[in-house]
């Protein structure tokens, strides 16, 4: 993703025994962001394509008691995620939407994928790294954000390998006031999103809620097909399992919100809420962040 000329640039600098600069750093952080996108780009199905033109905007910030901050920005088909731990250190990862490649910066380029229950992987072996030997691995935990982020990176000397980054933040909680897309104050979730599956165009506004002591998603879904046939489900959204949110209607309609990292998964729907769907209106699926 990144070009070599950087990679030698960051390298040198690891090499030479010193520790980059917070300058230099933040100088690679902006130039890793802009190139994650153009270089790592995957030719997607005409459906899917026209939701990942066009940056939606977005930035997340998470912090712990320790002193980790990790910045994550919704890119125009991706994540980038910046990492500085308590002790200053920090790292730059980055990841396509689908989660197919990624990269760990300034280390693996690409990164191996994997995707691990609600934790994606970011992995590469040995790479020859603008004439270096690097390798590395990072874990990112999403859980209605980004709950975790570990990150390792070596670089290849005389002697052997040597750990150059080594940064493990836990517990990570948002930090609201630092948090762009959404009004000030309010919720990481709240916020329009809108999926299309090629025939449906779908449009879900969320605003998070709590009564009654609890944290509850209000929900409004509106499609349309290219056939002229339209559907609404709109409610209020409980607390389920594993950071989701369901709803129950009339007729048995029972769907689950799914809240993710600049995005938000439907399911459920389709084969439930008939009486608030019309004829082949689908709404089930991935929710982009607008």
């Amino acid at each position: 993703m990144k070009s070599n000329v950087i990679a030698a640039m960051v390298l040198t600098v690891m090499c030479s025994g010193v520790n980059a600069s917070e300058k230099a750093l933040e100088a690679l952080h902006r130039t890793a962001g802009d190139e994650v996108v153009k270089n790592t780009s995957i030719q997607e199905p005409a459906a899917q394509s026209d939701r990942l033109d066009g940056s939606r905007g977005g930035t997340w910030v998470y912090a712990n008691s320790a002193g980790c901050v990790v910045t994550a920005e919704q890119r125009n088909n991706g994540m980038i995620v910046y990492v500085q731990d308590g002790r200053g250190q920090q790292a730059t990862l980055g990841f396509l939407s689908d989660m197919r490649s990624g990269d760990i910066f300034s280390y693996c380029s690409p990164a191996r994928t994997e995707l691990k229950g609600q934790t994606l992987l970011l992995s590469c072996a040995e790479q020859n790294n603008g004439g270096y030997s690097t390798r590395g691995s990072a874990a990112i935990e999403m859980n209605g954000g980004v709950s975790r982020v570990s990150v390792t990176g070596e670089v290849k000397r005389a002697l052997g390998w040597k750990t150059d980054t080594q940064i493990s933040c836990d517990g990570l909680k948002p930090d609201l006031a630092k948090s762009a897309g959404s009004a000030k104050g309010a919720s990481l979730i709240s916020g329009t999103y809108r999926f299309s599956d090629g025939y449906t165009d779908s449009k879900l506004t969320v605003r998070e809620v709590r009564k009654d002591g609890a944290r509850k998603l209000e929900f409004s879904i509106s499609a349309g097909t290219a056939g002229g046939h339209t559907g609404e489900i709109e409610g209020t959204a409980t607390p389920g399992q594993n950071g989701s949110f369901s709803f129950r209607g009339t007729g048995g309609c029972a769907l689950t919100l799914k809240p993710g990292t600049g995005k938000l998964t439907v399911s459920g729907a389709n084969d439930s809420c008939g009486d608030y769907l019309g004829m082949n209106v689908y709404v089930d699926g991935e929710y982009l962040l607008d």
